[in-house]
């Protein structure tokens, strides 16, 4: 388990630390016909002219007929190839990965705090509270998530904080249920009952006694539900209405790449790798360690 934390750890700083790492200007486009999908690998001579204008030669051989004294050639590697405008793959994927990443968070964060508050008032207080938790979960299951941000997404102009908030307001509820079941089983435990014997109140045994209890799997229920949300928000930033250009997105990147996938199909299968690889160190995380158990003989 500390090893998939500190790979998670590094791959996160890594993300957020994209404006340093990125190796180009994401949005840095020098000349489309010469730059557009370049393979994986490639390199190539970005010429700069005296008057500001630049073009894209060969890595090797002599400096195309006309190029005026005094210019400027700088090499360039493109690890991950580039995109139909000519722009570093690599770099965008990186920024990408961190717009997805700040909506998962945000999302994830606003789906705990309704989650818990709501899961541990209803399983500690009980009677209409209860059942007023169930009929929302039920009502909110039976909506896809997907609708209601189409909705959304016709009244209010589509957004980063658009996509976190719907998102975080519709996957609130399996967290909930959770807690809420966790919190029942707790209530009438033996240190509860003893802390009210102690004259604690309500408030300081959900508190300090069961919501603690309730931590561990409340954790691995968020992990869960960031995977979901990165999925949900790729998905949505793949049909146009999610995270919005200029900014850069997993799923944007690969919607992007649709019209040349003949041509160019690292444009999506590297993005697409990308997704895959976050949601299953996601649920890397959640999976419990397994117990060592030791032989009888």
């Amino acid at each position: 388990m500390s090893r998939r934390l500190a790979a998670a750890a590094i791959l996160c700083g890594g993300v957020l630390a994209a404006p340093l790492l990125a190796p180009h200007d994401p949005d840095e486009i020098v000349e489309v016909r010469g730059g557009r999908h370049l393979r994986p690998g490639s390199e190539v001579r970005i010429v700069s002219r005296p008057d500001g204008t630049r073009f894209i030669a060969p890595p090797a051989g002599p400096l195309p007929a006309g190029t005026p004294d005094g210019a400027i050639v700088e090499t360039r590697r493109y690890l991950l190839g580039t995109d139909a405008f000519g722009r570093d793959l690599l770099s965008r994927m990186m920024y990408g990965a961190r717009f997805s990443m700040g909506v998962t968070v945000l999302a994830v964060a606003i789906g705990m705090l309704l989650g818990v508050a709501a899961g541990s008032a209803a399983g500690y207080l009980g009677g209409p509270a209860d059942l007023g938790l169930v009929w929302i979960v039920d009502i909110l299951h039976s909506v896809p998530r997907v609708f209601l941000f189409l909705l959304c997404a016709a009244l209010f102009a589509p957004s980063a904080a658009l996509v976190a908030i719907v998102l975080g307001l519709t996957g609130w509820t399996g967290i909930a249920r959770l807690t809420r079941g966790h919190v029942l089983s707790l209530r009438e435990s033996g240190f509860t009952a003893a802390a009210r014997a102690l004259g604690a109140t309500r408030s300081r045994i959900l508190m300090r006694h069961v919501l603690p209890a309730c931590a561990a799997p409340v954790a691995v229920a968020a992990t869960l539900l960031a995977a979901d949300t990165m999925l949900a928000e790729s998905s949505l930033s793949f049909l146009g209405v999610g995270i919005q250009p200029p900014h850069p997105s997993l799923g944007g990147l690969i919607a992007d790449g649709r019209t040349g996938l003949a041509d160019a199909w690292w444009v999506i299968v590297f993005p697409g790798l990308a997704v895959l690889f976050f949601v299953l160190l996601l649920h890397a995380l959640a999976r419990p360690r397994p117990m060592r158990t030791t032989p009888f003989f």
